[in-house]
């Protein structure tokens, strides 16, 4: 059956961490020339027409979502109750490649889970009859977007502060250290984003806003909690740093790896800042050099252009639908 429409359900942009991955896959599935429409649980969708849809949504807003024999559902964690009459083809059970890869491991020890492709980002394997789809996230912007950073790297690193680390996201242990470590070096510390409240004008920013205030900053981390790196998660702070034009710094051993070890990493925070700081250092033309090669590998694989074009490709071949 061929999709002709791309639902997004749920998550209203600023409304919820998650928030962020439904705006990605909104904006590069438009983007990408697909009729692409975003709603949550409480949109007025009488007289819509959701015949061969392809739905993303996550556990947490999808009650209200269209259940219907001639979709496809892409769920983040997906509570397969909530489907009675959806064909178990049909309900794709996504999640993060690497940390629920893991996990699930962990509780199914006879699964096997296969690579998508050889980028080795996404893979999938079948728990209880359902596909599982494993993927990480991606920066919020387009390759055109990136190259146009890449072009004026020399003008984004003349225009940072030095006096300023700028942070969008919630302050979590590590975020702390780089704000005590700021207080006790005279450098500020601004915070912005992480409200989840849609009307928060001072703490919601635009996509330009954000990739503005962390061109400015001193350094730009991805730093991560010890939860989140003992459980292999990877953050789509640190794909959208570097695509802004900047030095990729993480206290996570499996994102540098990633990254063919050319980040700045140590799992201690304050040594981690202390390496970022003086690698703002080491002369404009070794800086432009080592950034805009992660900002290349970024722009070619790390958009949702390449998540989109991988879904696509996951459903071709293993469902019964397809999407062009």
């Amino acid at each position: 059956m061929k999709i002709d429409k791309v639902i997004i359900w749920g998550h209203f942009l600023h409304s919820h961490t998650h928030s962020y991955i439904h705006n990605g896959f909104y904006e590069a599935f438009k983007y990408m020339g697909y009729n692409t429409y975003w709603f949550d649980d409480n949109s007025n969708i009488e007289g819509f027409d959701f015949s061969k849809s392809l739905f993303i949504s996550e556990h947490q807003v999808d009650f209200n979502i269209p259940k219907r024999e001639d979709c496809l559902y892409f769920i983040h964690f997906l509570e397969k109750d909530r489907y009675i009459g959806v064909p178990d083809n049909n309900l794709i059970n996504l999640k993060c490649a690497f940390r629920d890869t893991l996990r699930d491991k962990r509780q199914n020890s006879n699964i096997v889970i296969y690579p998508l492709n050889e980028n080795n980002i996404e893979f999938y394997t079948k728990i209880d009859n359902n596909y599982v789809y494993y993927m990480i996230w991606a920066t919020d912007i387009f390759p055109e977007r990136i190259q146009q950073n890449i072009d004026n790297i020399r003008d984004i690193i003349n225009e940072r502060n030095n006096r300023t680390i700028n942070f969008i996201g919630s302050e979590t242990d590590p975020w702390r250290l780089v704000r005590l470590f700021c207080n006790r070096n005279g450098i500020d510390f601004i915070k912005k984003g992480a409200s989840f409240n849609v009307n928060d004008k001072n703490n919601n920013k635009s996509t330009e806003e954000n990739i503005e205030l962390i061109q400015k900053s001193l350094i730009a981390p991805a730093f991560q909690d010890r939860l989140q790196v003992n459980d292999t998660y990877i953050p789509c702070r640190i794909f959208k740093n570097i695509s802004y034009g900047r030095m990729g710094i993480t206290n996570n051993e499996l994102v540098n790896k990633i990254f063919d070890n050319k980040l700045i990493y140590n799992n201690d925070i304050l040594t981690c800042i202390k390496q970022g700081i003086e690698f703002e250092n080491i002369g404009i033309d070794n800086i432009i050099n080592r950034v805009t090669e992660l900002m290349y590998f970024v722009k070619e694989n790390h958009t949702y252009i390449n998540r989109v074009k991988s879904l696509c490709y996951f459903i071709n071949n293993f469902t019964n639908f397809n999407i062009i």
